[in-house]
């Protein structure tokens, strides 16, 4: 799994914040290992609930886009 070097004001709805690095997992089984492997990650929906700070974000970032079709307990 990597987490790429993305514009953070690309993944918001408001536009707004610096750069972080982010995964996009394309399964429940991707998710998983990710949310263990990076329990202080970030979880992000659609994006129109937050805001990124100008600059670089530190946190990982753990995009659910992808998961929208996948429904499936997790645990």
């Amino acid at each position: 799994m990597e987490f790429e070097k993305r514009s953070l004001k690309n993944i918001n709805t408001l536009g707004i914040g610096g750069e972080g690095r982010v995964f996009y997992p394309r399964n429940l089984a991707e998710f998983k290992q990710a949310v263990l492997e990076n329990p202080s990650a970030f979880i992000l929906g659609g994006g129109s609930n937050c805001v990124f700070p100008d600059g670089v974000f530190e946190r990982k970032i753990i995009g659910t886009q992808y998961l929208n079709g996948d429904r499936k307990s997790v645990v």
